[in-house]
């Protein structure tokens, strides 16, 4: 009979490094805080199908202006709620594949969206973004391996009017397989993009099945919630398709400057639309999220690399593990301008600690100056940060071979000449221990300068232009393409081309029916 290797006794082998900011004590507190805002603050809303439910599920509610009513809401309805919500999101890519498993410590790491302003990669020159750039975000994104979803990157300046989304994911769908994150007006045009998403998987039954889209909203903090966000993801939940709801709380600003305080609030204003997807339709999967806003007072802007914003990054990931929900966030923002040594140093900052935390879907790459300019190379650059935060992550699984008890005895034995280069158990492992960068330089100076002597912005770039010249994604069958064509086109007539992206549409078109 082999002896029992008693070093193994009592120890956990599998090692990762996590996060911890919170004691389950402090994020029971945060909850109650929350719970607390929900009964006694009230959150404005303004659907009339929400007030509806909440008042038939014993809410009160309080007149309060032309755009909304106040609502409170007892604290015996949102356990009930939390009960019913799915502890996991699965979302998967657009072959039906399952892809993103939004549940323990799973992260997941996407572009940002919404950028007005690009950086033109072969120009150099700070642009608008059309159509065809966005395609070719989407593009870089399918072409890189660590980045999991798609979002649009930028925001649409070409003139398709109201229905201005309903072209950028289009523009996405053709360009990549890959999961969507997307954002909409109100529900005409979230329609048109689910019956572009049925199309692509085979009918709406398929889509509710695999649900490869995910659409994006946020709360007007302080806990306001407007109309056609509700209305939006109300047609979601009806539909029975995934939902994800949060805030974008402006620390300092639209919550309070305190993290505490403002996690509370976040949670708050999140739990609100969780309750109205519940009411609406029990057991329908939601992500609760958070864009983690720090204002800074002294310039007035978003400071989307201060170490505040990845602290409230993590309270509010851990208050919503301690709630047992899929929870996303944003990471990889830079305030700086350009790929610099300050986007470097920021979106690395911001990567291991949302990987730390656990955060399941993480939105940001690609998005320069606080989300004002999105950059092709950040993409780039993030990919390959990512890809360094996942090593990390791995930690260092402790095992026999792992210990290398033997081979150490083996060198020991024949010293003083013996090392470990030649050794089989290093030519066997060295790989799967060692991360090998893809773009960033480790090579000696001489062998760098007779390479061209590149900065990593210029190999960023020099690897969009590979990617845009050279990458081919995955076709979709030409009936598809022309189904999609049609649906986008549809989605834009004359009528509308004057009405702005945040106005509401007056005219019908096909999706604004019921």
């Amino acid at each position: 009979m082999a002896q029992k290797d008693l070093r193994w006794s009592g120890l956990l082998q599998q090692m990762s490094p996590s996060l911890t900011v919170l004691s389950r004590d402090q994020r029971q507190i945060i909850i109650n805080t929350a719970f607390e805002i929900l009964e006694r603050t009230g959150n404005r809303v303004g659907s009339k199908e929400a007030l509806e439910l909440f008042q038939k599920a014993g809410c009160r509610i309080e007149p309060l202006d032309d755009e909304g009513q106040k609502v409170f809401f007892p604290q015996h309805l949102i356990p009930e709620c939390l009960r019913l919500t799915p502890k996991r999101m699965l979302l998967y890519n657009r072959k039906g594949e399952p892809t993103l498993y939004c549940e323990g410590r799973n992260s997941y790491f996407s572009p940002t969206s919404a950028c007005p302003k690009m950086w033109d990669p072969y120009t150099g020159q700070r642009r608008a973004w059309g159509k065809a750039d966005i395609g070719n975000a989407a593009l870089i994104t399918d072409a890189l391996p660590n980045l999991d979803a798609m979002f649009a990157l930028g925001s649409l300046a070409d003139d398709y009017g109201f229905d201005t989304f309903v072209h950028e994911v289009h523009a996405m769908m053709i360009n990549t397989s890959k999961p969507i994150i997307y954002l909409s007006n109100e529900v005409p045009d979230t329609k048109a993009i689910c019956e572009m998403a049925a199309v692509i998987a085979g009918g709406w039954d398929e889509l509710r099945r695999r649900p490869f889209i995910l659409q994006y909203d946020e709360v007007l903090s302080p806990l306001k919630h407007k109309n056609h966000a509700f209305d939006k993801f109300m047609y979601l939940a009806g539909e029975g398709l995934p939902v994800r709801y949060g805030s974008f709380t402006m620390s300092g600003a639209s919550s309070p400057v305190t993290l505490p305080g403002a996690t509370a609030q976040s949670i708050a204003e999140a739990l609100v639309g969780l309750m109205a997807v519940q009411l609406k339709r029990p057991g329908n999967p939601y992500m609760m999220a958070i864009l983690p806003g720090i204002m800074d007072l002294k310039f007035g802007v978003l400071a989307s690399g201060g170490p505040e914003y990845h602290l409230f990054h993590a309270m509010y990931t851990e208050c919503v593990h301690e709630l047992g929900l899929p929870v996303m966030a944003t990471a990889g923002i830079t305030d700086s301008k350009v790929v610099d040594a300050q986007a470097g140093a920021e979106a690395l900052f911001s990567y291991l600690c949302a990987a730390l935390a656990g955060c399941h879907i993480n939105i940001g790459a690609g998005s320069l100056e606080s989300h004002l300019i999105g950059s092709f190379e950040h993409l780039v650059f993030c990919n390959e940060t990512i890809s360094a935060v996942r090593r990390f992550m791995k930690g260092a699984p402790i095992t026999n071979e792992s210990l290398a008890m033997e081979v150490i005895q083996e060198v020991g034995d024949n010293l003083p000449n013996a090392i470990f280069v030649d050794r089989e158990h290093t030519t066997k492992t060295y790989l799967q221990e060692q991360w090998q960068p893809g773009l960033w330089s480790r090579n000696n100076f001489q062998s760098w300068t007779a390479k061209g002597a590149k900065y990593c912005h210029q190999v960023c770039n020099d690897h969009v232009r590979q990617i845009l010249e050279n990458y081919k994604p995955e076709p979709l069958p030409e009936k598809v393409l022309a189904q999609l064509e049609e649906i986008s086109q549809a989605a834009t007539n004359p009528e509308t081309l004057s009405v702005s992206k945040t106005a509401r549409g007056t005219h019908r078109r096909k999706f604004r029916a019921a």
